[in-house]
């Protein structure tokens, strides 16, 4: 009986029963947020499509820091000058609520920084994961200075959002906060 449900159980994830990592349908099911509900002193950046609180040590230089030319919002929180958490988004200029999991993991996949890039020592491969129930894929990175980084890429409609988290000195502490941002970050789809 065991070797039969065992069986039955590898047919179903070969017949493509089961298609997603997610946990939901090849697209996402939960309801997107359309609007961000942010509390006083939540870190953003003027007519952003994110917001989350400010971790606890850090202090948020995003008014003093020009947007990166790929994106059109960014906020950057800091505990010392190599350890730090930017969070950047544009539009994308598609719904990307309507892709499938492999069509979005394709597209992040093209993003995904490679061993090498950017002076990277080591750049592993992409976890997917949801991030305020958006669609996400998590890299792990090594730079050649010793610098360690979290990578989230996260989708919700028009809207393109990566969430790098930085270390060198104060690992832990960064590592906590990421945890903390991505577990409170607020996203919506950028307009038409």
């Amino acid at each position: 009986m065991r070797a039969l449900l065992g069986c039955l159980v590898l047919f179903l994830a070969l017949a493509g029963c089961s298609s997603t990592v997610y946990g939901h349908g090849t697209v996402n099911s939960a309801p997107p947020r359309t609007t961000l509900s942010c509390a006083p002193g939540a870190v953003t950046a003027t007519s952003a499509p994110f917001c989350f609180p400010l971790p606890a040590g850090f202090s948020d230089f995003t008014s003093k820091v020009p947007p990166e030319p790929k994106w059109t919002y960014q906020a950057i929180v800091s505990v010392a000058q190599h350890d730090l958490i930017e969070v950047v988004a544009s539009s994308i200029g598609r719904d990307t609520d309507t892709d499938t999991d492999a069509k979005l993991a394709e597209r992040a996949d093209q993003l995904r920084i490679k061993t090498g890039q950017f002076e990277t020592s080591s750049a592993g491969g992409l976890v997917p994961l949801q991030v305020d129930g958006a669609r996400a894929f998590e890299q792990s990175l090594r730079y050649t200075s010793g610098v360690g980084a979290r990578s989230i890429l996260v989708y919700r409609g028009r809207t393109e959002l990566r969430i790098a988290c930085q270390f060198l000195e104060h690992g832990a502490e960064v590592q906590d906060a990421c945890t903390r941002v991505i577990d409170t970050i607020q996203v919506v789809g950028l307009p038409h």
